[in-house]
């Protein structure tokens, strides 16, 4: 009987201490959940921007090939095409994050002012309301940052597409000369 006792007291202490799911999901819960899918959103968008970055540039390196005499036309368009097809890729990667990160940032500013709202003191929650608003003004402004470097990573896009085409056109006419 004492190991019998034993095993329920170790059973009923590993269902206490872990909390075996039956922990209550609180309201800080919640909005530190908004927070760390917001944080996990803007890395994911880094994270994308940055290899989108990273592969324009290493593909612009090809670059110098070009003024190499008599160079391989023919294989420099073949790398260009099948890196620029990789870049497109990830842009559009992206693209998506970047989306997302936009949603994610809408459902957080939405939380912390829902919770802003049920503040009843007035100048508790004028207080507060204002942090919040000052927080998505930064917010906006780096989401407006972000903006024009996606309009800018779409120009640079467009001219290796351009690239792209010259270095087919040169491929042919580098087989006939």
């Amino acid at each position: 009987m004492q190991v019998f006792t034993k095993i329920l007291l170790a059973v009923i202490m590993f269902f206490f201490i872990s909390g075996c799911g039956m922990m209550e999901t609180t309201e800080t819960d919640k909005i530190v959940d908004c927070k760390e899918n917001f944080n996990d959103a803007l890395d994911a968008f880094e994270e994308s921007r940055s290899k989108v970055n990273e592969k324009i540039t290493k593909a612009f390196e090809i670059q110098p090939l070009l003024s190499q005499e008599n160079p391989d036309v023919v294989e420099i368009s073949r790398t260009w095409e099948i890196n620029w097809k990789r870049i497109r890729e990830k842009f559009e990667d992206m693209i998506i994050d970047f989306r997302n990160v936009n949603k994610v940032a809408e459902t957080y500013f939405t939380e912390l002012n829902r919770i802003s709202v049920g503040i009843e003191n007035t100048d508790m929650r004028n207080n507060d309301m204002m942090k919040n608003k000052q927080m998505k003004e930064y917010w906006m402004e780096s989401y407006e940052s972000a903006a024009k470097e996606i309009e800018d990573f779409n120009k640079i896009l467009t001219e290796g597409d351009d690239y792209s085409k010259v270095f087919q056109t040169a491929s042919v006419r580098s087989e006939i000369e």
